[in-house]
Parts: structure tokens; C-alpha cells; sequence
């Protein structure tokens, strides 16, 4: 009895052991299946126009048209400069000099050669003129005398060159040599710019260099000079881009206004369209989160994930036209993004016809939606 007892005990322990790991195995399946077909939450948002297509804005930098790099026409050490970075020099100023030195010493050799060769032509002349002396002496004599004389002027220019003179008026931009250093023949000493004729440079992507011939009015806003904008012209236009990509456009100030702001200072220029109503090659500019984009961003790869109706995604090219300082990017695309409910954050693990679980933004005024 006690042994039939011990195995039917044994026998119901074993079967409910079993009966658990087979429940537990198929409650672990099931839930891993959920997993794999549950679909992605994903944060959302919606795009908000930064124009209306008529209007680009970029952020630009006044800068000079006309800048030169001055440098003695001689070598030698560098005695003084007379100036420091920012000062307004004139055209013709004396701005430095070298140690004269050697030179002076190079002038006195050849005023006393030249004073030595002066004094035995003009004997060697005279002579000829009283018929005393022959002809190939008084060439010998002439010819001397002229070559002695280039070599005073070259000694005396030489002495001259020693001094520093402003080719151009503007303002002492950079000293790239200062007193104490040796420097060589046209060796740039400093950078003088031309702030008489500024000009307000921007960089803009392919897409809108390609649509430059759309806008008519440009203008310019300083934040140093709130409420006020410059009226600008087409002064230049660069048809190579640079490394990044973008082409480098230049705008003269339009107006007469005297207090124009200072070479170096940013601004902001906005390009406007004369007729956009009637112009549908103008793209409509959007502003998404900067966290949105995906891809090689700033690229032609780059692109981000709109949410359709059924909450599936649907990859969209964009373009990007800039960054601002607040995290967002401003957009152009082929596709409108007005009212689109966009991918927020998240994007480069997505793919294209993903189904996902759009989470709205919190409510501003419902914080926690605890309401």
C-alpha cells in the first residue's frame, strides 16, 4: 500500500510539471508573435508652411567686393607698422616701413659711382665737342653715364620701397606680418577690404539657384537694425557650387541710405517672387522638425516618412533649403506636406510601407493627458 501510494503521488506530481512547462511554452509563443506583428508606435507631427512658394529666405553676410593683400615691393625686417586690424586707412597712406639700412648704404655706393662716372663723361664730352677726342670715346662716355643713372634711380626707388603705402582705401582687415619679422619681396603683410561698396552674399541649394530667374525683389533685415530692410540688386552670381553643393550669389544695396551696416555683419535676405499666382514651378517651403529627416541629409538622398490614413508609411524626397537655430529644417518636396501627418523622430530605422502606431503630440494644455 505505502509503495502504490508513493507512485501514484509520484505519477500526479510529474504530469502536473509537465502540464505547466506546456502551458508556459505556449504563453511564450503566443507572446512573441504578438511582438513580431505588433505594429512600430512612432511619434507624429504636421508640417507648417514657411512660404508660400513666392518667397525664399536665406541667411546671408555683407562682405567686400574689393580686398587687398599689401606687401613691400622689397625684402627685409619689418622696423614698424602704423596701424592695427580695423583701422580706416586712405589710398596712398604710409602704413609701415623696413630697416633702411642696407639700403641707404646701397643709394650712397651709387651716388658716389654715379657723381665718379658723371665727372669723366662730362670731361670725355667736352673734349669731343672741341673735336679732341674720338667718337667711340664719346659714346663710351654718354652710354656710361646713362647706366650709371638707372643704377641711382633703381637704389633711390629701391629706398623708397621700403615704406609700406595703402594701394586702397578701406579698413585694416587682418595683419598677417608684424614688426621684428623678415619678410620677402610681395610677401602679404596685411589684408585691407573695401567697405565703400558692400555687398550681401548668400549660399543657396541647386533646387533655388535653379529658380533664381523667378524673383525680381530682393531685400535684407538686420537684427542690429530692427524694423528695417534694405532694398537689394543682382550684383553677381556663381554658376559652380562649392563643396557643399551650393552656389554662392551676391546682391548690391539698392538704395542710398547712408548708414549701411559694417563689412562682416549677418543678415537675412528674402528673395520674392513678382508673379507667383501664375508661376508653377514655385515650390511651397515647409517647416518640419529637424529630427524628421533621414538619409544623406542635405543631400538628393535625403527624404522623410509621411503617415497615411490606413497608418502606413510612405517615403517622401525632400529637399532641404536650411537649418534654423530652433532644430527645425525648412523643406521643399514634390509632394505637398499640408495637413500630412509626418514621422517626428525615429526615421532611419522605418522603411517604406511599414505599418506603424501614430502617437499624437501631447497637448500643450493636457500634459501627461491626465484630463
Amino acid at each position: 500500500m505505502i509503495v502504490s501510494f508513493f507512485t501514484s503521488n509520484t505519477m500526479k506530481i510529474q504530469f502536473i510539471t509537465i502540464a505547466a512547462i506546456s502551458l508556459l511554452a505556449a504563453g511564450c509563443g503566443k507572446k512573441q508573435d504578438g511582438n513580431a506583428t505588433d505594429p512600430q508606435p512612432v511619434k507624429i507631427c504636421t508640417a507648417t508652411p514657411a512660404s508660400d512658394g513666392s518667397q525664399l529666405v536665406f541667411p546671408g553676410k555683407v562682405v567686400s567686393d574689393d580686398k587687398v593683400y599689401t606687401a613691400f615691393k622689397v625684402a627685409g625686417r619689418i622696423a614698424s607698422l602704423n596701424v592695427k586690424e580695423g583701422d580706416k586707412v586712405k589710398a596712398g597712406q604710409v602704413i609701415g616701413r623696413l630697416d633702411d639700412t642696407d639700403y641707404r648704404v646701397a643709394l650712397d655706393a651709387a651716388q658716389a659711382e654715379y657723381n665718379s662716372v658723371r665727372s669723366e663723361a662730362e670731361r670725355i664730352i667736352a673734349l669731343y665737342n672741341e673735336n679732341a677726342t674720338t667718337s667711340a670715346a664719346y659714346d663710351k662716355a654718354t652710354y656710361g653715364l646713362q647706366q650709371i643713372t638707372a643704377k641711382l634711380q633703381h637704389a633711390s626707388n629701391q629706398l623708397d620701397d621700403t615704406r609700406l603705402i595703402a594701394s586702397t582705401g578701406g579698413e585694416v582687415k587682418t595683419i598677417l606680418r608684424h614688426a621684428g619679422e623678415v619678410v620677402g619681396a610681395g610677401t602679404p603683410v596685411l589684408e585691407i577690404v573695401d567697405d565703400s561698396t558692400p555687398l550681401v552674399e548668400i549660399k543657396m541649394p541647386a533646387t533655388a539657384f535653379a529658380r533664381l530667374g523667378d524673383f525680381s525683389d530682393f531685400s535684407c533685415a538686420f537684427d542690429a537694425y530692427p524694423g528695417k530692410v534694405y532694398p537689394l540688386k543682382m550684383y553677381a552670381e556663381q554658376s559652380v557650387a562649392n563643396a557643399n553643393q551650393l552656389y554662392t550669389v551676391k546682391f548690391a544695396f539698392a538704395g542710398t541710405d547712408a548708414a549701411r551696416p559694417g563689412i562682416g555683419m549677418s543678415t537675412t535676405v528674402t528673395l520674392q517672387s513678382a508673379d507667383a499666382d501664375n508661376d508653377s514651378t514655385l515650390q511651397t517651403q515647409w517647416t518640419i522638425p529637424s529630427t524628421a529627416l533621414t538619409g544623406d541629409v542635405g543631400d538628393d538622398n535625403t527624404y522623410i516618412f509621411t503617415v497615411s490614413a490606413d497608418s502606413t508609411l510612405l517615403k517622401v524626397p525632400v529637399t532641404v533649403v536650411k537649418l534654423t537655430r530652433e532644430g527645425d529644417a525648412i523643406v521643399t518636396g514634390p509632394t505637398p506636406l499640408g495637413n500630412v501627418d509626418i514621422v517626428a523622430a525615429g526615421a532611419g530605422k522605418l522603411r517604406d510601407g511599414m505599418k506603424v502606431a501614430p502617437i499624437s503630440p501631447a497637448s500643450a494644455s493636457n500634459v501627461g493627458n491626465q484630463l
